[in-house]
């Protein structure tokens, strides 16, 4: 019989399962439709971070659905929280920023 943390967990690795999917679909067609540097109106290190956020995802999927689960949500955390720096720094202070007004005026 299955128990409420087991329920749970089934739940968040679906959540997970499918951002980080939804996730890794993006950038990948971002790469199928923009070739080799998809983010270069960006600095390289934050283009390099972008794209290799297609394997990142899926490494991630990879391993919340084989016996590593527990690196898989280790991962899975690692790549949000580096995703969150990441995109932060290119809005408010790299090339993105000033193109975007989230107040008007």
């Amino acid at each position: 019989m299955e128990t409420r943390l087991d329920l749970r967990f089934r739940i968040v690795s679906g959540l997970y399962l499918a951002c980080f999917g939804i996730g890794a679909f993006n950038h990948a067609r971002d790469f199928l439709a923009y070739g080799w540097r998809p983010y270069s109106w960006g600095p390289t290190i934050l283009e390099l971070f972008w794209t290799s956020l297609i394997l990142l995802d899926l490494l991630v999927i990879a391993l919340l659905l084989s016996r590593f689960k527990r690196s898989g949500l280790l991962l899975a955390g690692a790549v949000m929280i580096a995703d969150v720096i990441a995109n932060t720094y290119a809005l408010v202070v790299g090339p993105v920023g000033p193109k975007l007004r989230f107040w008007p005026g």
